[in-house]
């Protein structure tokens, strides 16, 4: 009964689980993307393939002994890539904690 007193005089509470999933959503693509571009300061490794040879490995006849390219990290790049993920964790708890206050 005092809820619904409470949403009676304060109806924007209805709208603030709509505002949370969107702030959410957004803040977490953003975070997303950050995360790739951090992930993408590796240096790239493997077969420099010409079109020809990239062409083949599509088609699968390409002989499996060669090495597809990858990204390889230093240290202090893994470092920071497990900085970036701890704060994005951070920063998602902080929005939750403070959706929290609000609504309290």
């Amino acid at each position: 009964e005092v809820a619904c007193e409470a949403i009676f005089e304060m109806p924007t509470l209805l709208l603030a689980p709509a505002v949370k999933a969107t702030v959410k959503g957004v803040l977490s693509a953003g975070l997303l993307y950050g995360f790739l571009l951090v992930w993408s300061l590796g240096e790239t490794a493997g077969y420099d393939m010409p079109l020809n040879s990239a062409m083949a490995q599509l088609n699968g006849t390409l002989p499996s002994d060669i090495e597809a390219p990858h990204l390889t990290h230093t240290q202090q790049q893994w470092i920071l890539i497990l900085f970036y993920m701890f704060m994005s964790f951070w920063i998602l708890c902080f929005v939750n904690a403070l959706y929290q206050f609000v609504v309290a």
